[in-house]
């Protein structure tokens, strides 16, 4: 029999899952790569049982390392594989069940591994909160899915010789909050940016964001994008069929839905539309008051002197190749008369 007795322990600085055979330890660091200090409070309920979890604010968690271990190996058992598997739940509310049959995600396996010989070397790796434009994930690199709720679960599987069979043995859960910032306390006005790209129509796709970072690590749907817009036939638009009640009824809908319309970025794409949008971005808070907005005014109208330079650049083209055919059969006609 294996002396697994699993436990869960919080110190100042890690929370630990480990038993007499295995020891995962997680530590939250900074931007800065200095060890953050995680909040235990008093156990929250969820469901049918209480749950001890570590609070780190969303803006100040920049990735958790996880250190596995197994301090026992070589043993007298045989050790045969191991896992870690993190559920994720976007929520503010901790009473929330991560571990729901209708969470997406649900149950992702973040590291797995056969073991031979009993020969387990520490692997340290890490999970970063949000994703980074210039890191690359990768086995010992994951990324997470900004605030909300983490559940992480370790298990492993050794052979019982007494039943001939494979068991496997988890060492329990741990739980991190990562706590946004409280909209209602957070002031500001914001200044919009963007660039262009181009559409398969050759029309201007924007690429919104907001350049000031007070509303950065706020709940994404406090943050609101939303479009008005006349076309060249004086066709009134909104972006989506849920935006046209009130007084944008009689509005046309550029897409049925707009799944990224929340957050401090946003990409406007009129669906092959040309007409003159104005982009609003507007901030509310827990109520539904409005705190502050920004509006900047575009168009995917399309540059007619561009279309005159692609046409005058093919034409030139087609000229170039006229005349160099013509100087070929001139050459080649010189060529026949000398011989």
């Amino acid at each position: 029999m294996l002396n697994s007795n699993a436990e869960v322990r919080i110190t100042d600085d890690a929370m630990i899952l480990e038993d007499s055979n295995f020891s995962v330890r997680f530590q939250g660091f900074n931007y800065s790569n200095a060890v953050l200090n995680g909040e235990a409070k008093d156990p929250v309920r969820v469901v049918d049982k209480d749950i001890n979890y570590v609070y780190f604010n969303w803006s100040e968690l920049n990735y958790l390392r996880i250190n596995i271990s197994a301090p026992l190996l070589p043993s007298t058992q045989q050790f045969t594989s191991a896992k870690l598997i993190v559920s994720y739940l976007q929520t503010e509310d901790w009473t929330q069940n991560v571990s729901s049959d209708t969470n997406q995600d649900k149950d992702k396996i973040i590291y797995q591994t056969t073991i031979l010989n009993n020969n387990f070397p520490t692997i340290p790796f890490t999970y970063y909160i949000n994703e980074h434009d210039n890191i690359q994930e990768g086995t010992q690199t994951k990324f997470g899915n900004g605030f909300g709720i983490y559940k992480f679960e370790f298990s492993y599987s050794y052979i019982d010789p007494s039943q001939s069979k494979i068991i496997d043995k988890s060492l329990g859960s741990v739980y991190f909050a990562i706590v946004p910032d409280n909209i209602d306390e957070i002031n500001g006005n914001i200044t919009i940016k963007y660039s262009i790209s181009s559409s398969d129509e050759f029309l201007n796709i924007y690429h919104f964001y907001i350049e000031n970072s007070t509303y950065d690590y706020v709940n994404p749907c406090y943050v609101v994008w939303s479009i008005e817009g006349t076309d060249q036939n004086n066709m009134r638009y909104v972006l989506t069929e849920s935006d046209r009640v009130g007084q944008y009824f009689s509005y046309t809908a550029l897409w049925p839905s707009y799944d990224k319309r929340n957050g401090k970025e946003f990409v406007f794409d009129s669906n092959g539309v040309e007409g003159d949008f104005e982009v609003f971005c507007t901030i509310y808070d827990t109520e539904g008051n409005v705190k502050t907005y920004s509006v900047v005014s575009v168009t995917t109208i399309k540059d007619k002197t561009v279309s005159y330079l692609w046409l005058i650049i093919v034409l030139c083209i087609v000229a170039v190749i006229i005349i160099a055919s013509i100087i070929l059969i001139i050459v080649l006609k010189k060529k026949e008369k000398l011989w």
